[in-house]
Formats: C-alpha cells, sequence, structure tokens
C-alpha cells in the first residue's frame, strides 16, 4: 500500500523501455536448435567437417517454365540474369548451378535450381533472406527461393506477426470477456494491462539475455502466449477476489493486503508449478528446447510479479473505482452459480468425478494415434513461400530429394582404394534395392550398368581419371581417405519408414 505509486511508475517505465525493443528481439531469434553434441548426425556433421571443409548455409534458387527446356538458351540466359545478382551477396561462399551438377534438373526437364552457399552459421543464415528476396528480379522464369534459413525466416515472420495479432486482436478480445466476467470496463482492463506489460518486459529480457545465449525463433511464440495468458489469467484472480473483498464489507486498506494474502498465495504455488514444468526443458541438449523453457519460466516470473506487485498497487489506488463504467452488474459473493456448482460436486464427488475422468479419457482418446516429427515447411500456412517453394520441388524432384540422408566414411588406404570402392558399391547396390531410397548420390552410383570391377579400374589413378563424369564424383564426394553419400528417401523424411 506505501509503494503502490513508484510500483506503478517502475512497471509502466519498464514496459514503456521494453517497447523500444520488441523490433530488435528478431535479431537475437537463432533457427535450428535440434541438434546437439553426441548424437550420431552430429558426429557425422562434424566429421564431414574435418575432412570435406565448411558446409556453408545452403538456400536454392530453383527455375521453372512450361513451355522452355532446361536446355534452351533461353531458359539459361534468363536463369543466370536472375541468379547473378543473388551470387554477388558478399555472404556468398560458391554457387552450385544445375550445368555442373545435372542432379539439379527435374526428371520433366521443365525446373532446375542452383544452389547458393553462404559463409553463414546455419542458425544464423536465415537472417540473409529478406536481402535475397530484395535482389529478386521479376522475370519470365517462375522462381522459388527455398532451403532451411528460408524456412526460419518465415517462421520468425509469421511469429512476429502473430505477437502483432496478439496485441491487435488478442488484447481487445481479451477485454472483452472480461467485460462480460466483471461487468465493468475498469476491472476488466486491469488483467489486459498486466498481461500486455507481461509480454512486452518479457520479449525485452528475452532480447537482453539474447545477447549472451541462444534463443530459438520458436521461444517467441511461447514467450508471446505464456506471458499474455498468464498475466491475464493471475491478475483476474487478484481483481476477483479484491472485488469481493470489498462486497463483503472490507475497506481497501483491509482489502488490498487480504486479497495478496489469499489469492496472491494461490498465484504464488500457480506460477512456481508452472515454472517447474518449463525449467525442466532446461535440462534437454536441444538448444530448441532449452530456449522455450528458458523463455517460458522467464515470463512466468514476470507474470507473477506483475500479479503479485503491479496489480495490487492498481487496486489500491483504484479502490471502489475498480468498478466503474459498469457495463451490467453480475452478482459477486458466496451466492451466486460458482458456489452453487461447488457444492453440488461436494455433494456427489465420486459420481461426478467418476463421470469427469471418463470425459476427459474419451478425449485423449485420439493422443494414442499420435505421431511425433520435427517440424518442416508443412508447419507453415500453405500460402507461405517458403513451403510453396518446398512443395515444388518435392513435386518436381520427389520426397527426399530436398533432405537426403547423409553418410560419411574414413578408410584407412584412400577413399578410392579398390577395397574402399568396394565397400561403397556395396552399401549403394543396397540401398538402391530398398524400396524406400528414391536415389543414391556417391562415387559409385555413375550407372547401375557399371560393374565392381570397372568401378575399381575407375578410379584406380586418381590423379588421371579420364571419365569427366566419374572425375566430378571423384572430386564431390571423396577427399583422400574420407568419402560421403547422400540418400534420397523415396517416402517423406519425417516418416517412419525414412
Amino acid at each position: 500500500m506505501r509503494w503502490r505509486w513508484p510500483i506503478i511508475a517502475a512497471w509502466l517505465l519498464a514496459a514503456s523501455l521494453s517497447l523500444l525493443a520488441l523490433p530488435q528481439v528478431g535479431s537475437i531469434l537463432r533457427a535450428g536448435g535440434f541438434s546437439a553434441d553426441g548424437i550420431e548426425a552430429e558426429e557425422a556433421f562434424e566429421r564431414y567437417e574435418q575432412d570435406f571443409g565448411a558446409v556453408g548455409s545452403p538456400i536454392q534458387i530453383a527455375f521453372h517454365h512450361d513451355e522452355w527446356l532446361v536446355t534452351d538458351e533461353a531458359f539459361a540466359a534468363e536463369a543466370a540474369r536472375v541468379l547473378a545478382p543473388l551470387a554477388a551477396l558478399p555472404d556468398v561462399m560458391r554457387v552450385s548451378t544445375y550445368q555442373d551438377h545435372p542432379t539439379q534438373i527435374a526428371p520433366g526437364g521443365h525446373t532446375a535450381y542452383a544452389t547458393l552457399f553462404f559463409d553463414l552459421h546455419p542458425d544464423v543464415a536465415h537472417r540473409i533472406v529478406p536481402e535475397l528476396r530484395e535482389r529478386l528480379e521479376p522475370s519470365e522464369l517462375d522462381v522459388h527461393i527455398a532451403g532451411s534459413p528460408v524456412y526460419y525466416s518465415d517462421i520468425q515472420t509469421l511469429s512476429e506477426s502473430d505477437l502483432q495479432r496478439a496485441e491487435t486482436v488478442g488484447l481487445p478480445f481479451a477485454l472483452i470477456v472480461l467485460v462480460l466476467v466483471f461487468g465493468s470496463v475498469v476491472a476488466a482492463g486491469i488483467p489486459v494491462l498486466a498481461g500486455g506489460a507481461s509480454v512486452v518486459v518479457g520479449l525485452a529480457l528475452l532480447w537482453l539475455f539474447g545477447q549472451q545465449v541462444g534463443f530459438s525463433i520458436f521461444a517467441l511464440n511461447v514467450v508471446t502466449l505464456v506471458g499474455l495468458g498468464l498475466g491475464a489469467d493471475y491478475s483476474l484472480i487478484l481483481v476477483s477476489r479484491f472485488r469481493e473483498e470489498l462486497a463483503a464489507g472490507q475497506s481497501v486498506h483491509d482489502a488490498v493486503p487480504r486479497t495478496v494474502a489469499t489469492a496472491g498465495k494461490a498465484v504464488v504455488f500457480s506460477g512456481a508449478a508452472v515454472l517447474t514444468g518449463l525449467a525442466s526443458l532446461m535440462v534437454f541438449e536441444f538448444m530448441m528446447l532449452r530456449s522455450i523453457g528458458a523463455g517460458g519460466a522467464l515470463v512466468v516470473l514476470i507474470a507473477v510479479a506483475a500479479a503479485t506487485t503491479f496489480v495490487p498497487a492498481l487496486l489500491a489506488v483504484l479502490g471502489p473505482r475498480v468498478n466503474l463504467w459498469r457495463v451490467w452488474r453480475p452478482r459477486v459473493g458466496p451466492q451466486n452459480g460458482w458456489a452453487r456448482l461447488a457444492r453440488a460436486v461436494m455433494r456427489r464427488p465420486l459420481p461426478i468425478f467418476l463421470s469427469v475422468s471418463l470425459f476427459l479419457v474419451v478425449l485423449g482418446l485420439p493422443f494414442l494415434h499420435v505421431r511425433l516429427n520435427a517440424p518442416d515447411a508443412r508447419v507453415l500456412t500453405p500460402d507461405s513461400p517458403s513451403r510453396v517453394a518446398y512443395e515444388f520441388l518435392r513435386d518436381e524432384f520427389g520426397e527426399g530429394h530436398q533432405t537426403p540422408l547423409f553418410l560419411v566414411a574414413r578408410f584407412p588406404d584412400g577413399a578410392l582404394a579398390p577395397e574402399a570402392v568396394a565397400a561403397q558399391h556395396a552399401l549403394t547396390r543396397a540401398l538402391e534395392a530398398d524400396p524406400r531410397v528414391a536415389r543414391v548420390g556417391g562415387i559409385t552410383a555413375l550407372d547401375p550398368r557399371i560393374t565392381l570391377e570397372q568401378y575399381q579400374l575407375l578410379y584406380s589413378y586418381a590423379p588421371g581419371i579420364g571419365d569427366p563424369w566419374a572425375r566430378a564424383l571423384a572430386e564431390t564426394f571423396t577427399r583422400e581417405n574420407a568419402a560421403f553419400m547422400l540418400v534420397e528417401p523415396s517416402v517423406p523424411a519425417t516418416s517412419p519408414e525414412a
């Protein structure tokens, strides 16, 4: 009660300063976060980088024309014109064109793509996408930009637009609902104000801590949803209890402490339970889960702090004026419908417990058939550019072309030694015979008619491989003692079959 004005001023100042940081939140968010040290995929990636050098962050620029063939001069000239300003970006390491790699030409002959490799960490490569799109000039070809950085860029764009929607639609809608509950505009406005303050302060702290630690793009949605939901919900509990105290004849001087001592205690315990659940995600090694847990726990603390400091200070200042601007007069006190519902439950606890439990079990039955997967472009809206590009390339090249399995091996006598060629040949043939495999890329995937002995003869003198295609495969898929293979599944990348 004594510090009500300084507390209100501190919260308003914090919220105002936080608004300045909101436009910068996206700059600290990272893509990916689905890998961790020690897992086989990460070991394969590290081994590749040791033997072949940095991969870079690839982005595909796909070209299509309904009438022109990829081999037509007009197609090649137009593709080169579109590609030139994109390839000139300062972070481009190298460009892989479809003229150099025929696997980048679709079977129909009307679609091909080039791959730009950026000298950027995969977690921050999505930040180049807006500039890439700005440099994309109008063309007679249908042009699509695809790849993980593009997908994560769209995720961030949609997350930020969701935040704006929460502010412009969610908060007014919450206010309308709370007006119907409380019957007073002023009483309804307090939870909305506290929820909004929790979101903006939470996002500002996310930006502040993000200068030192990585936060996933997905943390943005969690902070927004949890901050708005809990901030408003916890504040609603205190406002409701405060009005009951006033209706019971308590003075404002007594009603505020009693509200905090009762409803405030419930809020703190509830916040501790939610905090424990979210903080448990921080024990996972995946950055994506850790950042969601850390961001969620952070905003829960802010929501609890807002409910136990900001809201009581507002109530102390408003007092009976919390009921100003009445829309209607709901019954407040122990004789309302909620009390009657509680008494009905207490009269028949066992039947109600069994019936509600059965209802919840029925609602939960579909979860028995849930299939959990990593997110891909299909989590985006159908009109998102990266999803359109993903589905276009999938239709043109097949299910697994954009998400091949990545195999890395080392051979003591060299990757082109007869024993190494035999091992790769055996694995290539076994994989090609698997109906779940669409295509295999490697030094022994040149032509299925070539025998093992012919491959061994072809690669017997590594410095002077005569066949240009075989030489290109050797230069792409081998480095001294190391070799790698790409396996394109014929099934969706996140399916159990893959």
